[in-house]
């Protein structure tokens, strides 16, 4: 059985709202800690704040597997290491087509990766719609 098979696990970079939304939720749950102290109806808030802060947290946590076995590119989000979500499956000509036709110069498989070549005009646009089609 002679199959080929690539897996990569990458985790994707925080936006730049993601510590500025944890600092809120972390402090939001310190004043629902509070109210749950002295209010009646408090443990109710504290209730709902952590489920929030959890599931906001979980959101934030995102990564991307991209699987190549026998020619196909499978590319899958994986949202707080528990959901997956696929994000793109095709094979490695649908991929050459996708990259030429938004105007690279060439495309060439290397040992473990592929190769976009183009110009220094292009390569925005190139980057953008192979961005825009989940690669």
């Amino acid at each position: 059985m002679n199959q080929d098979y690539v897996e990569w696990l990458v985790k994707r970079r925080d936006p730049v709202y993601a510590w500025p939304v944890r600092i809120v939720m972390g402090v939001l749950c310190l004043i629902a800690l509070i109210l749950a102290m002295t209010l009646a109806w408090g443990p109710l808030v504290l209730l709902a704040v952590g489920a929030a802060t959890f599931f906001i947290f979980q959101a934030l946590n995102v990564e991307y597997e991209y699987l190549y076995v026998d020619g196909t590119l499978s590319i899958d989000k994986i949202l707080g290491k528990a959901r997956r979500k696929k994000v793109l499956e095709c094979s490695k000509d649908e991929l050459m087509m996708m990259a030429l036709d938004a105007g690279a110069e060439d495309f060439s498989e290397e040992e473990d990766s592929y190769e976009v070549l183009t110009g220094p005009d292009d390569f925005s646009q190139v980057r953008e719609a192979l961005e825009a089609a989940g690669i």
